[in-house]
C-alpha cells in the first residue's frame, strides 16, 4: 500500500501530489535528507488519469524502494570497507598506530566518493525505476459548477 495525497499541479503524464507525512515516512527521510517538515511535493506518474484536487494513492513498483534502499547504503558501506582494506593495505610500511589512520582515511574517502557516485547519478534513477506512480484515484475531485449562481 502507498502514500495518499492530493493532486496539486498536471504536466503531461506527470502531477505533483502533497502528502502529509506519516510517522513511517518521517522515519525513511530519503526524499528530503533528514528535513523535518509536515508537507511534503512529490513528482509522480500519472497512471490513474488524475486531476488537479483529486486525492491519489502513490507508490514505487515492486521492489524499487529496496533497490533505492540498497544504492543509498549499500554502495557506501562497500566503499567504506574496500577504503578500510586497500588503506590498512597501503599502510603496512608504517607503524601500527599510523596504519590504522591511514586505513580509517582511506575508508572515509571512499565511502564520499560512493555518496558523490550516487549524487552524480541521481538524475539517471530519478527518470527510471525509482519514479513514483500515482496508481489509483482515491477520492476524485468535486466539481462545484454552477456554485456562484446559487450563492
Amino acid at each position: 500500500m502507498g502514500e495518499s495525497g492530493l493532486v496539486t499541479a498536471r504536466e503531461g503524464d506527470f502531477i505533483t501530489v502533497q502528502l502529509t507525512r506519516t510517522e513511517a515516512c518521517a522515519n525513511c527521510r530519503a526524499c528530503t535528507m533528514g528535513m523535518k517538515t509536515e508537507e511534503m511535493l512529490l513528482h509522480a506518474h500519472n497512471e490513474c488519469d488524475a486531476e488537479i484536487g483529486d486525492t491519489v494513492e502513490v507508490a514505487l513498483r515492486d521492489g524499487a524502494f529496496f533497490r533505492a534502499m540498497a544504492t543509498m547504503y549499500l554502495i557506501p558501506f562497500g566503499m567504506l570497507l574496500g577504503g578500510f582494506a586497500a588503506g590498512y593495505a597501503l599502510g603496512a610500511p608504517l607503524d601500527t598506530g599510523v596504519r590504522e589512520l591511514v586505513s580509517f582515511a582511506a575508508g572515509v574517502l571512499c565511502m564520499l566518493a560512493g555518496y558523490w557516485y550516487i549524487r552524480k547519478n541521481e538524475a539517471r534513477h530519478r527518470r527510471g525505476q525509482f519514479t513514483p506512480y500515482a496508481v489509483a484515484i482515491v477520492s476524485a475531485a468535486i466539481i462545484t459548477e454552477g456554485a456562484d449562481e446559487n450563492a
